[in-house]
């Protein structure tokens, strides 16, 4: 059998093969279940308490520590991290993988209902599961030999931030980092008393 009459042959099962693969791959492509974010269940909640400029060391002394004890009484507790910035912060609380999650959120917050009379009025906290939706998809980075800190951050508030807000499918824009501008007051106490 010389190598034409091969080829003429075995043509038609070759393009009847190739043919069903290309049918079974389009049908295989119009049935895939595929999803962005898939809904997983983390075993950790996020505690984040806001009161406005309190300095550092007074936020961790009448807000990060209470909350912190609050959290530890949580049956299923593994481990709980906290950071404290001017007038927030922020706990994370880790589960076992076995505990309901939903029951964990509804004992955390009973705790913090507890403690709430002993935390400063201001204070305002919130309470979320882990979920994709608590971080931001994407994030960007401004970085600038001749502006200072103060000059990005404040590009990103007023420039940046309301134009990726316009953007369709976009639900929140947080700005984070950079330093806001702060002024000293220093009162001349003599002419306070007259």
């Amino acid at each position: 059998m010389n190598s034409k009459s091969f080829y003429r042959f075995f043509l038609k099962p070759i393009i009847f093969i190739l043919f069903a693969f290309l049918l079974w791959g389009i049908y295989s492509y119009r049935n895939m279940q595929t999803s962005l974010f898939p809904d997983v269940t983390f075993p950790k909640i996020m505690i984040i308490a806001d009161n406005g400029e309190q300095p550092v060391d007074k936020m961790m002394i009448t807000v990060t520590k209470p909350l912190e004890i609050a959290v530890k009484r949580v049956n299923g507790i593994t481990t709980v991290r906290s950071s404290t910035n001017r007038g927030s912060c922020t706990i994370d609380a880790f589960f076992d993988w076995n505990v309901d999650i939903n029951l964990a959120k509804t004992q955390l917050n009973e705790r913090i209902n507890e403690i709430k009379n002993t935390l400063p009025s201001t204070v305002n906290i919130v309470v979320e599961s882990m979920s994709q939706n608590i971080y931001p998809v994407m994030g960007f980075t401004i970085e600038s030999d001749k502006f200072s800190q103060i000059d990005l951050k404040n590009t990103a508030l007023f420039t940046l931030r309301p134009q990726f807000s316009q953007i369709s499918g976009i639900s929140n824009v947080i700005v984070r980092g950079g330093k806001t501008k702060e002024f000293v007051i220093s009162p001349v106490s003599q002419r306070l008393i007259s």
